[in-house]
């Protein structure tokens, strides 16, 4: 009653106002809000449809025979590459060996080289002198042609089958003389 006492009705209805725009306010508050609650809600939606396309989309988790048969190809991968190390090893000391061996095998070609090059060139010297060879005296021996002033011959100069050995002898001198400068080559190359 002590209410009611206060109020009176003229301020009452000055109240009435003040309490319209009030409720108005909050009317349009609690709309904002809602808003904005509908508004989450539905983004929360389009998130769990996304969630749920995803795993819709998404393999499923492989099988346990998926992943036995994984195991196994992992395994043979792994061995494969192991013995592919193992065998470029084995080829890299394969290759180093054979590598010594090829230069020892050079090695040894090239002094039978150097001899059959040596042999080459003395048959190719030979060749040469047997086509232009003509027996000829050495120059320190008297010409057979002439006649010694004392009316005696040397003894290494008989007219008759020792004319013949003079040529030999002379060519056997050429012989030896181009076989040591082709031994004596390679030792002074």
């Amino acid at each position: 009653m002590q209410v009611h006492r206060r109020l009176n009705l003229d301020e009452i209805d000055g109240i009435q106002e003040d309490l319209r725009e009030a409720l108005n306010e909050e009317r349009l508050l609690l709309l904002e809000d809602i808003d904005f609650i509908q508004g989450c809600l539905e983004m929360e939606k389009d998130l769990i449809d996304d969630d749920r396309r995803k795993v819709a989309a998404a393999k499923p988790p492989p099988s346990l025979s998926d992943l036995q048969e994984l195991r196994k190809t992992l395994e043979k991968t792994i061995e494969d590459q192991v013995k592919h190390f193992c065998r470029v090893r084995t080829l890299r000391s394969l290759y180093m060996t054979y590598a010594l061996y090829a230069l020892l095998l050079y090695r040894r070609s090239l002094v039978k080289w150097r001899a059959y090059s040596t042999k080459q060139t003395i048959r190719d010297r030979l060749v040469g002198i047997e086509c232009t060879l003509t027996p000829v005296p050495p120059p320190d021996l008297p010409s057979y042609a002439e006649s010694p002033a004392s009316g005696r011959r040397p003894l290494s100069a008989s007219p008759s089958p020792s004319l013949s050995r003079t040529g030999s002898a002379t060519r056997v001198l050429k012989i030896r003389h181009i076989v040591q400068e082709s031994r004596d080559e390679p030792y002074l190359s």
